[in-house]
């Protein structure tokens, strides 16, 4: 069993101008004839190093005992020209996979758990293919990926490594060391990460050249990370996954799943066509919105033989259901386990929204409106920008009733709430959130509470 998550990114500086790890909150210790000083990490930065924090868990021999123990590998990646990708995360854990003692063989079963993020989404094309992959690459009998729903990946135990790397990036100030001065030249009027990148396809060699001026900065971090401990075990410092290798992987699905699937593009239209893949799928996987899972057949023309010492493959993991004697709760999981279970029963999917759940988010935020009892900011949803004709009905609609569903068809708003319900997520991630009235010192009134008299962001 595995936990995955990727740190936020660690800025650093120019040549000669180091800047702060970022990491606040804490007193720093220097000698008095010393000077402390370095920019802050707000300052721009043409780059940044992504730390990836694997969790290698001992598995507990109850359910009850902690998760929160095992092995922690961090690598840092440059955020540049080494991008997190689902198939350079499944490159990294099959080599961690491997690295059993006494030479033995991989175990049979494979458990993931990771965030939600694009990298990680279960439900993407690209995901599904890297996990497929790792799946016959590692020889598994069961492979399991699942991802924390949005807003609780506080849930994954790789989240709470992050304070502890804090431990070992406080108190720092980076700087990437200085390229040929012709690259440096080059590199001058480049911005943003996509900017290097172009200009790094025009110029072959500013990629090693500026991979290796971040090595010593690297070095830096992965001493101080190798020092912190997780009861009792050391931090690992891992390498980040080379090119070559990324691609020898990701090319693997041509050579062992569907030699009709286009190399970088897995949307949804691209892989319409690609039978044997969509064969597979439906063979060997479940496909769930927050769990991918791979497992072999018992057919030995399509899949090698079982490894599991029983020879016994094990049931596809159940959705959760509910119980029908106490709605309250759900049923035990060993009374859903081997059988056939849906997501009917999934929280999310319990009360109707009044369009479908991809529809609300930040994107399609178009407007709030104010609950009259508690004044929270509720969203408005449109797939598409209102027409003037549309925006016209709305602003009447809203003029004449209190909160209700506007434009059937048109525009949404999530029906699961009521005044105990916090204020939605798409609400802070869109940009309506700066100029809207919702600010703390409404909280203040409502609620008795000391806040900043700031907007809440």
């Amino acid at each position: 069993m595995v936990c995955m998550d990727d740190k936020s990114k660690v800025d650093f500086g120019e040549p000669g101008m180091a800047v702060s790890s970022g990491v606040r909150g804490k007193k720093s210790i220097v000698p008095t004839i010393s000077t402390l000083g370095a920019l802050d990490h707000d300052v721009g930065s043409k780059g940044s190093l992504t730390p990836s924090v694997v969790l290698k868990v001992d598995v507990p021999e109850l359910p009850s005992e902690s998760f929160y123990r095992g092995q922690v590998l961090v690598t840092l990646k440059d955020s540049v020209f080494q991008p997190s990708t689902p198939f350079r995360h499944a490159v990294e854990l099959m080599k961690i996979a491997r690295q059993v003692e006494d030479g033995a063989d991989p175990k049979p079963f494979l458990l993931m758990y990771t965030d939600g993020g694009p990298d990680h989404r279960t439900t993407y094309a690209a995901v599904k293919l890297s996990l497929i992959i790792l799946f016959k690459m590692l020889d598994l009998d069961v492979l399991i990926a699942a991802r924390t729903a949005p807003g609780h990946s506080w849930g994954n135990p790789a989240e709470r490594i992050m304070s502890m790397l804090n431990l070992a990036y406080q108190n720092v100030a980076i700087h990437r060391h200085e390229m040929s001065a012709g690259q440096e030249q080059q590199l001058r009027s480049c911005g943003p990460m996509i900017e290097i990148r172009k200009k790094a396809e025009k110029e072959p060699a500013i990629k090693p050249a500026w991979i290796e001026s971040l090595q010593p900065m690297v070095n830096l971090l992965n001493e101080r990370t190798e020092r912190v401990q997780l009861k009792g075990k050391n931090f690992i410092s891992g390498k980040p996954a080379s090119d070559d290798d990324v691609q020898a992987f990701e090319h693997k699905v041509v050579e062992l799943l569907d030699p009709d699937i286009p190399i970088g593009n897995y949307t949804k239209q691209a892989l319409k066509k690609c039978e044997a893949f969509h064969d597979y799928i439906s063979k060997h996987c479940r496909e769930r919105n927050y769990i991918f899972q791979v497992r072999k057949c018992d057919v030995t023309t399509c899949c090698r033989p079982i490894r599991n010492p029983t020879g016994v493959l094990p049931p596809f993991l159940p959705d959760p259901v509910i119980n029908v004697l106490d709605r309250d709760h759900y049923q035990a999981f060993d009374d859903v386990l081997g059988t056939e279970t849906t997501e009917k029963d999934m929280p999310s999917g319990q009360v109707a929204t009044g369009c479908q759940n991809r529809m609300l988010v930040a994107q399609n935020v178009r407007l709030t409106v104010t609950c009259q009892e508690c004044e929270k900011p509720r969203c408005i949803y449109a797939k598409k920008a209102l027409s003037q004709r549309e925006a016209r009905a709305l602003r009447r609609l809203m003029e004449k009733y209190i909160y209700t569903y506007l434009l059937q068809g048109v525009v949404f708003v999530r029906l699961q709430l009521c005044c105990g319900s916090p204020v939605e997520m798409a609400y802070y991630a869109s940009n309506l959130c700066r100029n809207d009235t919702f600010t703390a010192e409404r909280l203040k009134t409502r609620l008795g509470m000391k806040l900043p008299s700031r907007p809440i962001a």
